[in-house]
């Protein structure tokens, strides 16, 4: 079950423990990318804060990492902008080893450097997560890679600007 921290904010605590900013319906056009089946998300998040990930198995801390989060957005709430036009081929081995594979684009957010001060204030190592939307995914993924940071970025993904004029055609 989601919860609701601001319009168009869910935290989701029974999945990876992200707070989200859901995103209108886009239009994804599904894609075969060396040799792989590439389908459109059912829906759309940009994932604003990889609050698990950051809690690191911390007691308390997810929590008041969603807590900073809501008072934040209360404060000043964030808005998808639209995509920058920077599309990335991400791959990663799930849990079984198996190869993901999943494209993104990067997005322009409203309001993320106001999260972004205030999680640093709480804590220098809290930050929002690499502002992305994860378009089209292989079978083998129900979510997306989890491409939360720069450094993930750098570990699993190839920039592919151009095939953004293919996936909305």
């Amino acid at each position: 079950m989601q919860v609701q921290l601001a319009p168009d904010v869910v935290y989701d605590p029974n999945t990876k423990g992200y707070i989200m900013l859901q995103l209108p319906e886009l239009t994804v056009n599904p894609l075969e990318f060396e040799g792989i089946q590439l389908t459109p998300k059912r829906t759309f998040h940009c994932s604003l804060v990889a609050a698990r990930k950051l809690a690191a198995g911390r007691a308390g801390i997810e929590e008041r990492i969603v807590d900073i989060v809501r008072r934040q957005l209360a404060i000043e709430p964030v808005k998808f902008s639209g995509l920058t036009g920077q599309v990335y081929v991400c791959r990663k081995p799930n849990d079984a080893g198996e190869m993901q594979t999943a494209v993104i684009a990067m997005a322009d957010i409203l309001g993320l450097d106001g999260l972004r001060h205030a999680l640093y204030q709480e804590n220098q190592d809290f930050t929002v997560s690499l502002p992305h939307v994860t378009l089209l995914k292989s079978g083998n993924s129900p979510y997306g890679i989890g491409v939360n940071f720069e450094a993930d970025l750098a570990a699993y993904c190839e920039r592919h600007d151009e095939l953004l004029v293919r996936i909305y055609q």
